[in-house]
Order: structure tokens, then C-alpha cells, then sequence
């Protein structure tokens, strides 16, 4: 019996500013934004204790959305 539990996601954004495209993301998902690490290339989503991991990425490719699973 398969037993994977969804984790959470990574939003893969082809844009050359991924803090407006998480801000896009922020607001339609309803999670604040948490932090961004120094490249920017990256920024995290807030989410409940419980809730999934959200990321939105900057990345040269067309964008798509990558689920995680424990």
C-alpha cells in the first residue's frame, strides 16, 4: 500500500523578478511571505505549523509546479 503524504510545492516562475511573481502567488494562495534567501532566487511562503511547504522559484525554463511527499 502506497503511503506518500503531500508535503508541499515549489512554483517554478520563468521571470526575471521572482519577488513580484511571489507576490502574485502570495496573494492568491492567501500566505504571507516569510523570507528570501540573498541570490534571489527564491522566496518562501508562509504556511500554518501543519500546513504544506511553499516556494516560489525564480528558473530559465517554463514555469511548472513541483509537488513534494513525504
Amino acid at each position: 500500500m502506497h503511503r506518500s503524504q503531500f508535503a508541499g510545492l515549489i512554483i517554478d516562475c520563468e521571470t526575471n523578478d521572482v519577488h513580484a511573481a511571489a507576490d502574485f502567488w502570495s496573494a492568491a494562495l492567501g500566505c504571507a511571505q516569510r523570507g528570501s534567501e540573498p541570490e534571489g532566487l527564491y522566496v518562501e511562503l508562509e504556511t500554518s505549523d501543519d500546513g504544506p511547504y511553499v516556494e516560489v522559484q525564480k528558473v530559465d525554463h517554463a514555469s511548472r509546479i513541483h509537488l513534494g511527499q513525504l
